[in-house]
């Protein structure tokens, strides 16, 4: 069997090619790859890579007796079709030419260092390729036509602080090179061509909670009259959540938002829904939402459980407040929780609490019930005195496994 070269041939100009990927093209008795790219080289025989990768595949496959080069753009081992060869063809009939990455070239023009960058492509992608990377200071994005460096900007800001230093790299190394900078804000108002390198330099939001864990104090939420998980029954809430940090959670009886604040400052790449049917909660809830700077808390104004129907499915749900309909509340949950999903009831009267387990053991759930019982320490009349403050009892729900 003939040699498979797969060639990074650079960013596009002639300068960009090295000695090395030259003799390479040389070498090769059939050379695969974009239409524009093959008119730069001569060979007797070409192959346009198209949509279509199977019949790519198939054609190197039906010239395995020849030396077939594959022209990859940029370097042949960063986001290229070597990936996919690797898995069609033995290794040792591959010889693999690294070439001059689109992003090494971008990096020089920003006069930025790569080595503790992140790096995610969602070119013929969707945007959940961003969601395991949010977290990271230097993030290096190759975009598409169809999600363009404006687009991945607007997702980056429900997550990031609008003030994130961002470039974005068009057409590099042609004449119509266009290099942009700006906030993550400034970038999101502007248009770009697809194929474009962005580099995003995370700003981290003033989000009020500087701590990885939960049990912000009850006195930095704004209150007023609403009600409130307290804290300590709080913190053991979303530890019985288990959230994960791509969650979609649902927050039904937010109140004040206390524990959708918590849960979106955890699932940071996730998706949390906050229903309240009490006007003035609602607004609350925003007020809250600002003063921690959270984007991806949503608040659904309405009454549980009709304001669930268009809601997309939840990994967890906790119940706060009922309004008198827990059963159907119940009943709507089980049919939007996803297969894992967990329920996490909080309740104060026992009529409530047993109502809750005769429900979700009519639904097949398996489930805990936990009370907690807090005292505070009061300094009163000079002394140091401990005081009653809540008994809760916490339910612990999820799907019976076989």
């Amino acid at each position: 069997m003939g040699t498979i070269f797969v060639i990074g041939i650079g960013p596009g100009p002639e300068e960009f090619l090295t000695p090395a990927a030259q003799i390479a093209i040389e070498k090769s008795e059939v050379l695969v790859g974009g239409k524009e790219t093959l008119k730069k080289f001569r060979c007797r025989e070409k192959m346009p890579v198209g949509s279509d990768i199977d019949a790519v595949i198939e054609y190197i496959r039906s010239n395995k007796d020849k030396c077939v080069g594959v022209l990859t753009s940029g370097d042949s081992v960063f986001y290229s079709l070597l990936g996919r060869i690797l898995n069609e063809f033995s290794k040792e009939d591959i010889e693999i030419v690294p070439g001059i990455s689109s992003v090494q070239l971008f990096f020089s023009r920003i006069k930025e260092t790569m080595n503790d960058a992140t790096f995610v492509s969602v070119h013929g992608r969707t945007l959940d390729e961003l969601k395991n990377v949010i977290g990271s200071k230097k993030l290096v994005i190759l975009t598409d036509s169809n999600l363009t460096a404006k687009i991945v900007a607007e997702y980056l800001l429900q997550f990031w602080d609008k003030n994130s230093s961002t470039y974005v790299g068009e057409n590099l190394g042609r004449d119509s090179e266009r290099l942009t900078d700006g906030s993550l804000e400034e970038i999101s108002n502007k248009n770009f061509s697809g194929n474009a390198v962005m580099v995003a330099f995370k700003k981290e939001r003033n989000k009020g909670w500087d701590y990885v864990t939960p049990g912000i104090p009850d006195k930095s939420f704004i209150r007023k009259n609403a009600p409130m998980t307290k804290e300590e029954v709080r913190v053991i809430t979303l530890s019985k959540l288990r959230i994960k940090e791509d969650s979609v959670i649902y927050d039904i009886g937010a109140g004040t938002g206390s524990i959708s604040i918590e849960a979106g400052i955890i699932a940071r790449s996730g998706m949390v829904y906050a229903i309240e049917k009490v006007k003035s909660r609602s607004e609350l809830i925003d007020e809250n939402l600002s003063k921690f700077n959270l984007r991806n808390v949503k608040i659904i104004h309405g009454e549980a459980p009709d304001a669930l129907i268009d809601l997309p499915v939840a990994d967890r749900i906790v119940i706060g407040g009922n309004g008198g309909k827990l059963t159907e509340i119940l009943k709507k949950c089980d049919k939007k929780l996803s297969k894992e999903g967990l329920i996490v009831m909080n309740f104060i009267a026992l009529d409530s609490l047993n109502q809750a387990l005769s429900v979700i053991g009519n639904l097949g759930f398996e489930y805990e019930v936990t009370q907690l019982v807090i005292n505070k320490s009061k300094v009163l009349g000079g002394q140091l005195v401990i005081v009653p403050k809540t008994s809760v009892f916490v339910i612990f729900a999820r799907r019976k496994t076989n």
